[in-house]
């Protein structure tokens, strides 16, 4: 069954971020692993964002970052994801089109 925020396109980061929380707790998780970062277009240029999370919208246009982990029978998971949203300019297409072929050379 798909698990849906009520307005994506509106979503802010901390709503994202308890949003990963009360549905990990909700599926039988500890809780997280160590605190979620979500960090919009405008925040997301540096490795570990601070604070963790604004109420800025997530997903703006550019790239995004979302990295959390999921504590379950005491074991944490580690997931980061880059959401890009375009239309992107050259320099941002340019490392897409890089980490793409990245992943191609490595998992063909």
């Amino acid at each position: 069954m798909p698990v849906l925020l009520d307005d994506v396109e509106n979503v802010s980061e901390v709503q994202l971020a308890l949003f990963l929380e009360a549905e990990a707790r909700k599926r039988g998780a500890e809780g997280m692993g160590f605190d979620t970062l979500a960090a919009s277009a405008k925040r997301s240029f540096a490795i570990h964002c601070f604070p963790n999370f604004t109420s800025d919208r997530f997903g703006t246009e550019g790239f995004s970052i979302l990295d959390f982990g999921v504590c379950f029978a005491g074991y944490t998971s580690d997931v980061t994801i880059t959401v890009a949203r375009g239309p992107l300019n050259s320099r941002q297409e340019a490392m897409g089109a890089a980490v793409q072929q990245a992943w191609k050379a490595a998992y063909g």
